[in-house]
């Protein structure tokens, strides 16, 4: 069974670049908390970037959705990640919060529209 909310909003990265009024001053403190919440949940690798969290219009808080299907806390891709997080050199919540600290800097994001746009503009060519 699935169960989701159904939400008011828009997608972070395009509700900042519009300075959407309705994003709350508190917004990544709140999303600094979610991040809290999941850990404590045993959640993580929650696929943090701006295109994965929404801003609820009503509210101006974050909602997170789309989440990795497979973690890299449960099958890292690269052998060394693996070897770290069985030996405690890497904490389960390093990537989480690397990608927190990291929030606004859009720079991936874009990188990744752009090559989409560019395909689909290619593709009609």
């Amino acid at each position: 069974m699935s169960l989701q909310e159904c939400l008011d909003g828009e997608v972070y990265y395009f509700a900042q670049r519009e300075r959407a009024d309705y994003i709350s001053p508190r917004f990544m403190d709140d999303l600094a908390e979610l991040v809290t919440l999941s850990h404590q949940a045993k959640l993580y690798d929650i696929d943090l970037h701006a295109m994965n969290v929404m801003v609820d219009r009503r509210t101006g808080t974050p909602k997170l959705f789309d989440f990795n299907q497979i973690p890299f806390t449960e099958r890292p891709q690269n052998p060394f990640v693996g070897f770290a997080l069985k030996t405690g050199l890497l904490g389960r919540e390093s990537r989480d919060l690397r990608k927190l600290a990291r929030f606004n800097n859009f720079d991936r994001v874009e990188r990744k529209l752009l090559k989409f746009y560019d395909a689909s503009s290619t593709s009609r060519a």
